[in-house]
């Protein structure tokens, strides 16, 4: 999904990664994602009706966000300048770092499948592979929330019917509840210095990297507040523990 002029564009070319990584995961929708992106960009529309193909009979979409978060956290703890950083500011640094990595892809979404579509004979011709490729970013255990959210809303914005229109907006609306409840635990967002001193990055964050890490971003959230919710049910029936 790089620019073609960058060198990180390059060096995927040069080493072939997109053909390499198609072959290696068949399954997997976002080699054929980034295929459809570089093929717009260029206008060849054989190599975009391949990657339209190759995406409505992928079975998943895996964004790579757990193996970042993964690589990043080792990484940063054997880094000298990190090392140093309590492993709560390792893990605000690891994920700002993967999401940097992941948001230019929203790109390679967005342009293939524009939210809320106005030009009805392009929602036409890729309403369906739109809808599959909505279902996968939502559906997708693996995903990022980003992902997640995004494929929400392109699985409501394409949906074939109002009565499945309905269906994906409520799951749409149930990820962001989900989203903000995340935002508001005082725990893993603990309210900014009021001597203006640095935001304090609780040691927790790290426990829930790793979940994020071992399950996808979604999964992590709702085991989270689940946990968080038994955890205050058993202090208020046991307020002397």
């Amino acid at each position: 999904g790089y620019d073609s002029a960058s060198r990180l564009r390059a060096m995927c070319d040069r080493r072939d990664l997109l053909e390499r990584w198609k072959q290696a995961d068949p399954a997997n929708a976002y080699p054929w994602l980034i295929q459809a992106h570089r093929a717009q960009q260029s206008e060849d529309a054989p190599a975009l009706q391949q990657a339209l193909n190759g995406i409505g009979q992928s079975s998943r979409i895996e964004d790579g966000y757990r193996l970042a978060l993964a690589v990043l956290r080792g990484a940063l703890a054997a880094d000298s300048g990190f090392a140093s950083m309590d492993r709560g500011h390792r893990a605000v640094a690891a994920f700002g770092i993967a999401m940097a990595i992941a948001i230019p892809a929203v790109q390679s979404i967005t342009n293939l499948c524009p939210p809320t579509p106005t030009d009805d004979a392009l929602k036409a011709e890729r309403e369906a592979i739109c809808a599959h490729m909505g279902a996968l970013l939502f559906d997708t255990p693996e995903t990022s929330m980003l992902h997640a959210q995004l494929g929400g809303q392109i699985a409501r914005d394409y949906a074939a019917d109002d009565q499945e229109r309905a269906r994906r907006n409520e799951s749409l609306a149930a990820l962001r509840s989900l989203g903000s409840a995340l935002a508001s635990d005082p725990l893993l967002n603990p309210p900014a210095a009021t001597d203006g001193g640095a935001t304090p990055a609780p040691p927790e964050l790290d426990d829930y990297l790793q979940w994020v890490i071992a399950e996808g971003e979604v999964a992590a959230m709702l085991g989270w507040l689940k946990r968080r919710e038994q955890t205050a049910g058993a202090a208020r029936q046991n307020p002397g523990i």
